[in-house]
């Protein structure tokens, strides 16, 4: 411009206010478990039942689930299982819900349902002979599913495998010679006439009741009390119940059941692939805290004394946990740039760190962390509309969690909504670390968006001598000085290179002979 002319200048400066925080009404304090769910172990046809208790405000909704999936009408504080199957074993859990309209849900618990082993007489009680008078102890052993009961019978009934050796025997006395004679029903049996009576290789057409009549030399005959022959026929084992797929998150634990028939004992063998686990050989397999490597392909081997059968395979898939977010902590905060930007985040599996502030005043539990170098001076605008759950914001300066500096924060955005929204001055090269939490610590899509309108630097005219010097602050970064003939027209930089005064860029140039207008250019 000329010597004489007159020259018009505005800046306009971004607003520096921060939007004070609002105190919105609270919906009521989610539920809280006092009591948890129990693991549980019970015998396949008994009652299974779980319990979960709660204390809050009340009405609370309660869902029941098995293995993730819902349990239809299982919408109270008592989960009740009747004439439990194996099929039924694994992993419970119990999610409750009141008016804060936030659910909680309960450690899970674990059913494992024992399949009954028949009682079998590993070892019979031993005959004894006593003096008249005197006590006798009879003492079998045997083996299955405690506990057993017992009922002691005279003159007991005989259980003999087809092909087997049956041996009934009676004991007299009286003046000798004694007559024995035997009876299989009504009929005698020829050539059984001593005190003990041996079948040897019995079918099943020898089942049934036999007894003794006992003779002395005076005449006089008594009958024994009738007894039962029961043969049984030997049969190999087959599966009536297949176990079945599971899928489980790591450290869930995993449980496979099988039924069989045939005659006892039956052995169970379980397999992991072609590898047999020592151990395991029961009906039920019983995975605890399972890790990756234990998924695969599983079955078992069930065999008696006549034969074994294996199960079809089952597969365990073995989910593992959902990794926190990349902008969980702190110290991995994701960098933002630009003046006008938006981001989108869950926040399933984000944590609160220990040492981290409560960010505008709200504990949360499930907060992310971004970090923002003001590129200029100017006014910030931080807002998570569109995000799926209540959020709370705040804004600060500092490079560690035990140096953070409160700039600003909000809860609800004060036009309404669960949102926040909130306001701060940026200066350039700072470094604003930036945290959005959810009330509650619920579980969501967290939407964050930043708009920075720059404060325009001002530029100044001075006269001296036969020239004219422009300035404008150094922290002006990205600004140009641009020279034009006229308002409208073609602008072009000024060529000449600012220097370095102070805390101010400057540009000296000579007076010319006609009009020219002078701008700062730039973001």
């Amino acid at each position: 411009m000329e010597l004489g002319t007159t020259a018009k200048f505005a800046v306009r400066t971004g607003r520096r206010d921060a939007l004070p925080l609002r105190q919105a009404r609270r919906p009521p304090p989610p539920p809280l478990i006092t009591q948890q769910p129990r693991d549980l172990t019970v015998y396949r046809g008994e009652t299974a039942a779980f319990t979960v208790g709660i204390s809050g405000t009340p009405p609370f909704q309660y869902q029941w689930f098995y293995v993730g999936q819902i349990l239809p009408g299982e919408t109270n504080a008592v989960l009740v299982l009747v004439n439990v199957t194996t099929s039924q074993g694994g992993v419970y859990n119990v999610e409750v819900t009141n008016p804060s309209g936030l659910s909680i849900g309960a450690r899970t618990a674990y059913l494992t349902v024992i399949v009954p082993i028949p009682p079998v007489l590993t070892e019979p009680a031993q005959g004894v002979s006593a003096v008249w008078g005197s006590s006798v102890t009879f003492s079998p052993i045997v083996s299955g599913s405690a506990p057993f009961e017992y009922q002691w019978l005279f003159g007991t009934n005989a259980t003999v495998e087809l092909g087997g050796t049956a041996v009934f025997s009676v004991a007299v006395k009286g003046t000798e010679p004694i007559e024995y004679q035997w009876f299989f029903g009504t009929n005698s049996l020829a050539g059984q006439t001593k005190p003990t009576l041996a079948l040897s290789n019995v079918t099943v057409n020898l089942a049934g009741e036999y007894k003794v009549t006992v003779s002395d030399p005076s005449g006089v005959t008594i009958s024994s009390s009738s007894v039962r022959l029961i043969v049984t026929v030997p049969t190999p084992p087959a599966i009536t119940r297949q176990p079945q797929d599971q899928t489980v998150n790591v450290d869930e634990t995993a449980m496979f059941a099988v039924e069989a028939r045939g005659s006892e004992p039956l052995r169970y063998q379980w397999f992991a692939g072609s590898r047999s686990l020592s151990g395991e050989s029961s009906a039920t397999l019983t995975l605890r805290n399972v890790a990756t490597n234990q998924a695969g392909v599983y079955r078992v081997i069930v065999s008696n004394a006549y034969g074994s059968v294996s199960s079809s395979n089952v597969t365990l898939v073995v989910k593992d946990a959902l990794a926190p977010p990349a902008n969980d902590l702190f110290a991995n905060r994701t960098p933002l740039t630009g003046l006008a930007l938006s981001v989108t985040n869950s926040n399933a599996n984000a944590t609160r760190e220990a040492g981290e502030p409560n960010h505008a005043d709200n504990a949360g539990g499930r907060s992310l962390w971004w970090t923002w170098t003001a590129p200029q001076n100017g006014s910030v605008t931080i807002s998570t509309a569109g995000s799926s759950v209540d959020t709370v914001l705040a804004v600060y300066t500092g490079s560690t969690l035990s140096s953070l500096t409160a700039l600003a924060s909000n809860d609800d955005d004060p036009s309404g909504g669960t949102t926040s929204l909130g306001k701060f001055p940026a200066r350039a090269g700072v470094a604003y670390q930036i945290a959005v939490d959810t009330f509650g610590g619920q579980t969501g899509t967290i939407h964050l968006s930043l708009t920075a309108e720059i404060e325009r630097p001002a530029l100044r005219v001075s006269l001296s001598g036969r020239n004219v010097v422009l300035s404008w602050p150094t922290n002006a970064v990205g600004f140009s000085l641009q020279v034009s003939d006229r308002l409208g027209a073609t602008w072009s930089r000024v060529s000449q290179d600012a220097v370095v005064t102070g805390e101010n860029f400057s540009v000296k140039l000579p007076l010319g002979s006609s009009n020219q207008f002078f701008r700062l250019s730039g973001p």
